[in-house]
Order: structure tokens, then sequence, then C-alpha cells
């Protein structure tokens, strides 16, 4: 039986994580030797705690090595070492950049095969990349065109080992919930990701702000925004929504493991991110049904065609947001027609199961070649 070993930052809500635990998930239903290691600790307990749950009832071993600074780097490599060569996987699989670097140093002298998935267009240590990785591993999964041509250009991956494989969701965690859309007078728009920077969500609330003094002359708005997500700009966004009065019009939900059930009880999914890989949520949005409006950065543009699944604008414009979210609000038979471009889409091109069967022969390939 093939072992392979799937190592990620965390047991974290990142999409690189989530993606993570559906492909090893469905992996395991195909009788696979798959295990899940995690770096770091998350900082959000309650939500590692529901992560590793659900590892547990799907039967997936996991390990995590609790790396808190930099400082650990000698330890944390020592300590993966020894459980690399403890558990003899035929396979590791790293993702993100500082996963594979501690896998590629711990594996050294050893006859494991490697492979690296790129998840952002964002590539934050490119001379190690270029001068250490690119050796080291046997595979770069390149999770869009936009993702493999950084590849190739910027750290001078040979083609023949890049492979591209789109990402992709289990449809049928949302096709279960998904809800009659009914035009209202109560619109809601989510927003999820980390309160980081780039994710943006500041974009966002100064486009809400935009809104009421543009379109409405600070007469009540007739929608509300949810911001789904942690993280170290919690405070100041918290603080810029007061600022701007906008309390009754903003709300900060936290990180939550509902995301399937929030989805299918909004309206508008609204990105506002400055930089992106392949975000998933934009996938459980359309797989929700909810038109799209996002930042068109990284490789959106492969997942939403302008005008037909969704509206994309330019990155850090709060006037281009707002205009979307008022074209979008107050033109519910375009909302719906988006919606339904956007479900067809994500149902014929981005399954996991579509995404399970590329890795399970990009896995063969690597053994056998």
């Amino acid at each position: 039986m093939m072992k392979i070993i799937q190592v990620i930052n965390s047991f974290s809500p990142g999409g690189a994580e989530i993606f993570v635990k559906e492909l090893s998930k469905s992996l395991k239903n195909k009788g696979i030797d798959v295990e899940i290691w995690a770096m770091s600790e998350y900082s959000d307990k309650n939500f590692e705690e529901e992560f590793i749950k659900e590892l547990k009832r799907n039967k997936i071993k996991f390990k995590n090595f609790n790396k808190k600074s930099h400082r650990q780097r000698l330890k944390i490599i020592s300590s993966l070492r020894r459980e690399i060569l403890k558990s003899k996987p035929d396979i590791i699989h790293a993702h993100c950049e500082s996963p594979a670097f501690y896998t590629a140093v711990s594996c050294l002298g050893t006859n494991i095969f490697l492979i690296q998935t790129i998840h952002n267009t964002i590539i934050n240590y490119i001379v190690l990349q270029r001068y250490f990785l690119k050796r080291k591993y046997q595979k770069f999964v390149a999770i869009s065109e936009k993702v493999k041509d950084i590849l190739i250009k910027r750290i001078g991956v040979p083609r023949k080992k890049i492979i591209k494989i789109y990402n992709g969701i289990d449809l049928k965690k949302f096709d279960l919930i998904l809800p009659k859309r009914r035009e209202g007078s109560y619109i809601k728009l989510i927003n999820i990701g980390r309160l980081t920077e780039q994710k943006d969500q500041e974009n966002l609330i100064k486009s809400v702000y935009l809104l009421k003094r543009k379109y409405y002359r600070e007469n009540n708005l007739p929608f509300k925004v949810f911001i789904v997500g942690e993280g170290k700009l919690k405070k100041t966004l918290i603080e810029l929504v007061k600022n701007l009065k906008l309390e009754k019009n903003i709300e900060f939900l936290g990180a939550r493991t509902d995301i399937p059930y929030l989805l299918s009880n909004s309206d508008i999914f609204v990105l506002s991110s400055k930089w992106e890989g392949f975000p998933l949520v934009i996938l459980e949005a359309m797989a929700s049904k909810l038109p799209i409006i996002s930042t068109d950065v990284g490789s959106i543009g492969e997942i939403i065609e302008n005008g037909k699944e969704g509206i994309l604008i330019p990155k850090e414009s709060p006037e281009k947001l707002a205009d979307a979210i008022y074209l979008l609000s107050k033109d519910y038979s375009l909302r719906k027609e988006l919606s339904e471009n956007a479900y067809n889409k994500v149902r014929n091109k981005f399954s996991i199961q579509m995404c399970v069967k590329q890795h399970l022969e990009l896995y063969k390939q690597v053994i056998t070649s």
C-alpha cells in the first residue's frame, strides 16, 4: 500500500490546510495510507481541536510538531527527521514554503520522493526555492496556470517537473443545504478569510463607508456584511468600523467551522484580497450558488470570468468595490444569473474527485519513475 505524508503549516482554517484535509479524506477512502503532519500550533485552539476531530472521524493519522518560533528550527528538523525515518513513507507532499523547507532538510540522505505544492502567487523565499528546494523536490504541483508560470520564470523549475492541478472541493457539503434564493429587502454579504494584510478587509470596510455616503446618503443600508475569520488585524479592523460608525452594517463572526451553513444563508460573496493563489473559499461560494465580487488578483481570473460568474475589480479600490456591491444588491436577476453560472462551473471543473484522480496519477508516476 502506498504511504503518503502531507505536511502543512498548522491545523488552521487556511485554504491550503482545508484543501489538504479534504484531499487526504478522499485518498483515505481510496485505500491510500495517508497522514497529515502540522509544523506549528494554531492560535485558535477551538478550531484546531475541531480540525483534529475531523481527522480522527476519518481515521487519518496526524502529528503536530508545535513549532513556536524560528529559534526552534534545529529541534524541529531533528524531530521531523526522526519521525520520517520511523514512518518510512513512499512520498512526502509538502504544502507551502515553510513546510517544504523543513521537509527537504529533514529528508537529506534518504530516498523518499518529495513533492511540493505552491499555493500562492507570492513567493516569499525565492532564493531558497531557486537554489535549494527546486533541486530536492522531484515534482512541483502548480494550482493554476499563473503559479506554473511563476515556477518556470522566477524559480527556474523545469517544465517536466511541474504538473498543474486545480484545487477542488467536496461539492456534497454544499449541495445538501442549498436554499431557495428569494429577493428580499435584507441582503447578506459575506467575506471569509484571515484578518491580515493579504485579505485586505480594510478595503471592504471602506467600500461600505463609501456606499453609505455615495448611494444612501447616511440612510440605512439594505444589506449587512459578515466578516468571518481571525487574525492579527482584528482589533485594527474593529476600530476602523467603530470610527466610521458602521457597527450596524458590519459584523465580525470570528473563525467558524460551519462555513457551508454561513454561505448558504448569504446572498453575495465578497473577496477583497491584495494577492491570492487559488482561494478555495471562492469555489465554496460558487458551490453555494452565490454570485462573486472579487479583486482580480492571483489566479482568480482562472476561476471567475468577469461578468459571467461574478464581477472582478482592481485591488485596493474601495470605490470600484462599492460600485460592484451596489450593482449586485440592486439587481436580483443579475445575482441569479451569476450564481447559476458559478454553480455550473464549479461542478464541471473544480470537484475534489477530479483533483484526487490527478494527485493519484502523480503519486503513481513519481513512485514508478
